[in-house]
């Protein structure tokens, strides 16, 4: 099977180190040709939970040379880069392949939904850490679960390239599940996510510190409250108190990991706020549900990336 792993970030690095693994004809696909000729060369090298270091060789192309034909991409670039990959990705897939998309937040439904392709195309979630030290370098920072499931619309009969990965990975590397409905896996980690990444990155801490500052269990749940009733107005019925439990857990869990956001605002990158707070700000209006809180975080992280790219 051949597998392409398209982006280049902490989580990509990781993958395509596992799927490399387990299938030699995996391909890493970078924005840069830097990158691809360093991992060509050097392999990935994955610092594991227990420090335990490994480097295993990986084909990598840059994504503008990516022209092979793959039974199975893995999506797994930022929301700000999602319509031109997504693009790329399908006329570098077989037509009767699977397009697996990582993004953080909401909205890049809507353009797979608005592209024209013949592929499946599912969404992965995920509650695992990773931390990218270099270009080749990838530090494993907490151990979580993946799911993924058809992005647009419920199904039972899923691709058997894509079920047989499934099973390879879990069998040797993390748990994996398919699910026949992913919309309630990606709303939920949205709503865990639309605290944790812009508190981290604002007060610039790791994961695991977020809870110990006074103060913040408070403005966390305010905020929960807010996300929860916007997607009780989606149908999905949620308890804010469950999902506080469950923001512990993924801050236990990940706790030396920085978050995405933070990682971005670090770099002077521009951040996935508008996919994942504006996201829940933007249904919250499509329902008439005020969001004040998310809005101010929204107004906070675009003055942090202000601030950051100067």
């Amino acid at each position: 099977m051949r597998i392409g792993v398209w982006g280049g970030g902490s989580l990509g690095l990781l993958w395509a180190a596992r799927l490399a693994a387990l299938y030699p004809e995996t391909v890493l696909v970078t924005r840069t040709r830097e990158q691809a000729d360093a991992v060509r060369n050097k392999g990935i090298r994955v610092i594991g939970l227990d420090g335990k270091v490994e480097r295993i060789p990986v084909q990598a192309v840059e994504s503008d040379q990516a022209t092979a034909s793959f039974d199975v991409i893995m999506l797994m670039v930022k929301q700000r880069d999602f319509t031109s990959a997504f693009h790329q990705a399908i006329s570098a897939c077989t037509p009767d392949g699977v397009i697996v998309c990582w993004q953080n937040g909401v909205g890049h439904d809507a353009v797979v939904k608005e592209t024209n392709h013949t592929q499946a195309v599912y969404g992965a979630v995920t509650t695992e850490g990773a931390w990218r030290e270099s270009m080749t370098a990838v530090r494993h920072t907490g151990a979580g679960k993946t799911w993924m499931g058809p992005l647009l619309e419920k199904r039972e009969d899923h691709p058997s390239s894509l079920q047989s990965l499934i099973v390879q990975v879990d069998r040797q590397w993390c748990p994996v599940a398919l699910v026949d409905d992913i919309q309630p896996r990606i709303w939920k980690k949205v709503i865990i996510n639309s605290v944790i990444n812009p508190l981290t990155a604002l007060l610039e801490v790791k994961n695991g510190e977020l809870l110990r500052l006074k103060g913040t269990g408070a403005l966390i749940r305010s905020a929960l409250e807010e996300g929860v009733a916007v997607v009780r107005a989606k149908g999905f019925r949620w308890e804010v108190d469950d999902i506080f439990h469950e923001v512990e857990e993924v801050c236990g869990k990940t706790a030396s990991n920085r978050s995405s956001m933070y990682q971005d605002v670090m770099r002077g990158h521009v951040t996935e706020i508008d996919w994942i707070n504006g996201g829940i700000v933007k249904e919250g209006c499509a329902h008439g549900i005020p969001t004040p809180i998310h809005e101010t975080l929204m107004r906070l992280i675009h003055a942090k990336e202000e601030r950051n790219r100067r």
